[in-house]
């Protein structure tokens, strides 16, 4: 008859156990890593979605961009600035201003363009940040 004080006994249900919680342990770990695989999915479903948003954000933008330097440099367009004016006008609300030359409204431009590029990865990289904060 066995006991259950009998070695071979105790042996047979200490193995029994730490095999029950092998696999119990084996079979958490596989279902954490096919959650960690579910989310790594969507995160790159969402990171590529944000991707080409971005890229259609820079395309637009180079489309007006390049409009407004068209503009500019045939006329169309002319940039202006106020100014102070010593002399008083006969009407006496008219304000005084000074257009600008066609190489400084492209600098202008161009300070702008870099101002508005750098926004717009910046807002890309906070909108990244979050959605990976929030994964779920």
């Amino acid at each position: 008859m066995l006991s259950l004080l009998n070695p071979s006994v105790l042996i047979a249900i200490i193995i029994a156990l730490a095999g029950a919680f092998s696999y119990g342990h084996h079979q958490a770990y596989l279902e954490q890593q096919a959650e960690i695989g579910r989310l790594n999915a969507v995160m790159a479903e969402e990171a590529n979605k944000s991707a080409v948003l971005l890229q259609k954000e820079k395309q637009n933008a180079q489309i007006k961009t390049n409009q407004l330097r068209a503009d500019i440099n045939s006329g169309a367009l002319r940039l202006s600035v106020p100014v102070s004016s010593a002399c008083s006008t006969t009407s006496g609300t008219t304000e005084a201003r000074a257009e600008l030359d066609r190489q400084t409204s492209q600098d202008l431009i161009s300070i702008t363009e870099d101002g508005d590029t750098a926004i717009r990865e910046l807002n890309y990289c906070i909108d990244r940040y979050n959605q990976v904060k929030d994964a779920k």
